[in-house]
């Protein structure tokens, strides 16, 4: 047996997917609120995105008691080799809330002027406030993408050095990605590209950067996997040896 351990993507998951265990509905509210934030908005997108940010923090708690519900209604009984226990709040949606409450109460008691100059912004400051967030997790010992990355993974394998290594390294992605959508959203305000770059800057250069961590998530996991099996065969004595004080497994 060797030391390394499978990875997110070796494991079989133990519980069926939930509203709040997608990792890209984890970030819905910041894209209601960079879709709805404008120029007298500003309420409005951050009401919505309170609101969304709201449901999926609570996701994990009423889902399951809808499924029971449903099973009681209908007489199907839930499948116990897959539970749907509550889990703890995720600390993405958790910041997630506490932003968006923090832009809600600026909309009720800052003047408009203060608002408008506020909004130009809105793109550099979701992107900064998500970078936080996420360099936070990883300050924390708790990388936001692990606490996804569980809900799938057998519990004995969450404290593995290898599955830690594979979250930090993909939190760390994603907060360089939030850092340079936040740059780029001060560039495109300030003109300092020029005309005509706002929507370059703003919106299809991230959401390109986007595009590319979700394939990360996808495909780095694999790799590590694959890279671990690889490393597997080595470590094993060829069959029949002896190994002297070889522990049982």
């Amino acid at each position: 047996m060797t030391d390394e351990s499978p990875t997110p993507a070796a494991a079989e998951p133990q519980n069926g997917g939930s509203l709040a265990d997608n990792p890209t509905l984890g970030f819905v509210p910041w894209i209601v609120f960079c879709v709805v934030a404008g120029p007298r908005t500003w309420e409005v997108a951050s009401g919505c995105a309170l609101l969304a940010s709201l449901v999926l923090l609570t996701a994990d708690v009423w889902q399951p008691l809808l499924e029971r519900g449903f099973a009681a209604v209908s007489g199907v009984a839930p499948d116990p080799s897959r539970p749907r226990p509550a889990s703890s709040p995720k600390i993405l949606d958790l910041g997630t809330v506490a932003f968006f409450l923090v832009l809600v109460i600026l909309g009720l008691f800052v003047d408009r002027h203060s608002l408008i100059v506020l909004e130009k912004y809105s793109q550099a400051i979701s992107s900064a406030a998500l970078g936080a967030i996420v360099v936070a997790s990883i300050a924390l010992g708790h990388p936001f993408t692990e606490q996804y990355a569980r809900d799938g993974v057998p519990a004995e394998l969450w404290h593995t050095p290898l599955f830690r290594r594979t979250m930090v390294l993909m939190s760390t992605v994603w907060a360089v990605i939030f850092g340079v959508m936040a740059i780029l959203g001060v560039i495109a305000e300030t003109g300092v590209a020029g005309a005509g770059s706002n929507d370059l800057l703003n919106w299809y250069i991230p959401i390109g950067l986007m595009v590319v961590g979700f394939k990360f998530n996808d495909w780095y996991p694999a790799f590590v996997e694959r890279q671990s099996m690889n490393r597997e065969p080595a470590a094993r004595p060829a069959r029949g040896t002896p190994v002297a004080g070889s522990p049982a497994s």
